[in-house]
């Protein structure tokens, strides 16, 4: 098969890779927005102004007075050090549990969608399986069975977070498959694995960026709905879930201590939703 037989077929996703130097400007700015609350998550320690751990003023301190920003909690802690501490905690564990479901769930449907026949069978009856259970009661069924912390938390959203893409993905490698440059390759005695990185697996790489994009928020939401029920980052370490559910007694006398943190949840989850759209919009898709 000469490279001009499989240049149409390819030709798509080079184009829309071309299209991401077009001005989209709202599409960049979603992007941009998520970068900059990840990066102030990560700069944390260099932005909070005080020891997010430490008392470091007089409990129930209003935001803006005694030089606190965003005031300090029942004991006495800056809630603007923990809002970001607890941001720095929150992103990447989000983006964590997203990258192992699209890996996991990557590689089960790219092999389910090449081998089909029994294999598929056994992968999606599987898939299939978890997609049929309510996610957060199986989250939090796996998380409390295994004690809370920041690592069972990771493990058992993970393990409830993959048949979602392997779902998805195997669709996109079973139409992908079924292309005539795809056929022709397998006619003309090509090893599957070849066909696959060669043909499939560059096809499935823009659809699972936004995947990843767009799930970053409902992974957001998961990890802070779970921290919230004391499943997450034990206290007195900083996370938004936890700071929001172990403040919440003070909500009429000291609105600030439980609503910041879950201001912090919102715009985390909205600028991921807004990257993901653009994404989307960016390659096409």
């Amino acid at each position: 098969m000469s490279p001009s037989a499989t240049l149409p077929e390819r030709l798509p996703f080079r184009v829309t890779l071309a299209g991401l130097g077009q001005r989209d400007w709202p599409s960049w700015l979603g992007i941009a927005l998520f970068l900059a609350v990840f990066l102030t998550g990560v700069l944390a320690p260099v932005l909070a102004p005080y020891d997010p751990v430490q008392p470091v003023g007089t409990p129930y301190a209003a935001p803006g007075q005694f030089g606190f920003v965003l005031g300090t909690d029942t004991i006495g802690r800056d809630v603007l050090s923990r809002t970001l501490y607890g941001i720095g905690a929150t992103v990447p564990l989000a983006l964590a549990v997203v990258a192992i479901g699209i890996l996991c769930g990557g590689i089960i449907g790219t092999v389910a969608g090449i081998l089909r026949g029994w294999v598929d069978n056994v992968l999606m009856r599987v898939a299939d399986l978890f997609l049929a259970l309510p996610v957060p009661l199986v989250a939090i069924a796996i998380v409390a069975a295994l004690g809370g912390g920041t690592g069972h938390l990771l493990f058992g959203i993970s393990l409830v977070w993959w048949p979602y893409f392997a779902r998805i993905v195997r669709g996109e490698v079973v139409s992908l498959a079924a292309r005539p440059h795809v056929e022709a390759a397998r006619m003309a005695g090509v090893p599957a694995w070849r066909i696959a990185l060669r043909h499939i697996v560059p096809g499935i790489i823009p659809t699972l960026v936004v995947l990843a994009s767009l799930d970053v928020g409902a992974a957001t939401l998961m990890i802070s709905a779970l921290s919230f029920l004391g499943l997450g980052t034990p206290q007195p370490m900083p996370e938004l879930g936890s700071d929001a559910a172990k403040n919440v007694g003070a909500l009429l006398q000291a609105w600030w201590i439980p609503v910041i943190p879950g201001i912090g949840v919102f715009f985390v989850t909205i600028t991921a939703n807004l990257a993901g759209s653009g994404a989307r919009n960016l390659l096409g898709k």
